[in-house]
């Protein structure tokens, strides 16, 4: 019998539940690093990146529905020799549908709930300077987040733009957040950037959809490298997970909205595989994956819970922010901790 229901894990050696969630299809292998799971809106889908396509989870009936490319063309698997793209996914509000981008003239939408494809949506050209002078048209997306505050997915690449569920597109104009796209807010309002070269400070900014103008940001020290930013849904902070290079100091940072730094307890440990951080639905506590734990924070103070320890020795982490938990997805399974 499965059990439904999520145990709040906290100190040293708690119980688990005796069962994940679901499992992923047969054969599948998840990708262990560089793209983390995408939640439906409603929280009932997770979309998990698989050596040949997606896994689309339910994670109330245990379902899995496989999302492939059986026509070469839609550059699912991990890369391409073509143009070396990646493949971005993202719910459309509701979470009934799927779409994918990358370095293509097309993004394609598909099923969630079956991985059915359903058509592919010519992107906007632009005009591009290659070599002296000359120019070329141009198309591609290298991200794409799902956003109910623009009724759409929004697609990075060749400019911003939304894709709309009637498949138009609707540019954003002077929306413009450089270097890469990490993490998003619930509703797509709030996107966070930061800056991956190493010769230069480390930035990390957030931006605001419905105010392009709007926008923050900070940097961390040199040799220090961002991995993930993220935004709480009031839009008062940004939780920051960052490495080191002499691999000393490496931790997670809270920022409010205004720049202002708020110091956390124990942070500054040596935290070599933080790759996921996040905030409670009412954005009190900061959460960041830290070993085979996950750590918190109470916002307000700095001051450090009590951990909370990841299933069967961790996984990928993706904050279900709305229902204040973590889905942990591990070689073959998912599973719920509720961090409440």
């Amino acid at each position: 019998m499965r059990l439904s229901a999520l145990l709040v894990l906290v100190l040293a050696s708690p119980a688990f539940a005796a069962e994940p969630l679901a499992k992923l299809a047969p054969g599948s292998i998840p990708r262990p690093y560089g793209w983390r799971p995408v939640l439906s809106p409603d929280g009932e889908t997770l979309a998990v990146r698989v050596t040949v396509g997606f896994d689309l989870v339910n994670l109330k009936t245990g379902k899995v529905a496989t999302l492939r490319d059986d026509t070469k063309k839609r550059i699912l698997p991990e890369r391409t020799t073509r143009d070396g793209g990646d493949t971005a996914l993202a719910f459309m509000p509701g979470g009934k549908t799927v779409v994918t981008a990358n370095h293509d003239t097309v993004v394609s939408v598909w099923d969630a709930a079956t991985g059915k494809h359903f058509r592919d949506v010519p992107m906007p050209a632009r005009e591009n300077a290659v070599g002296l002078g000359k120019l070329d048209k141009f198309h591609y997306a290298t991200t794409a987040v799902g956003s109910a505050a623009k009724k759409g997915v929004l697609l990075f690449g060749s400019g911003a733009h939304v894709l709309e569920a009637d498949d138009t597109f609707t540019e954003l104009d002077g929306f413009y957040l450089k270097n890469v796209l990490s993490q998003c807010s619930t509703d797509g309002r709030w996107i966070g950037s930061h800056e991956t070269q190493a010769t230069v400070e480390h930035l990390f900014a957030v931006g605001d959809v419905r105010n392009p103008a709007k926008c923050y940001g900070g940097a961390v020290e040199y040799n220090q490298y961002i991995r993930a930013v993220r935004q709480s849904d009031d839009g008062k902070f940004m939780g920051v997970v960052y490495v080191s290079t002499v691999a000393k100091d490496n931790g997670v940072r809270l920022w409010t909205m205004a720049g202002k730094a708020v110091p956390l307890a124990g942070a500054t440990e040596v935290f070599d595989d933080a790759v996921a951080v996040g905030f409670s639905a009412d954005s009190k506590r900061l959460y960041s994956t830290t070993g085979k734990v996950i750590a918190k924070w109470d916002t307000a103070t700095g001051k450090r819970l009590a951990d909370v320890k990841l299933p069967v020795g961790g996984g990928t982490v993706t904050f279900d922010v709305p229902r204040d938990r973590a889905l942990v997805t591990t070689k073959d399974a998912v599973w719920a901790v509720e961090l409440k």
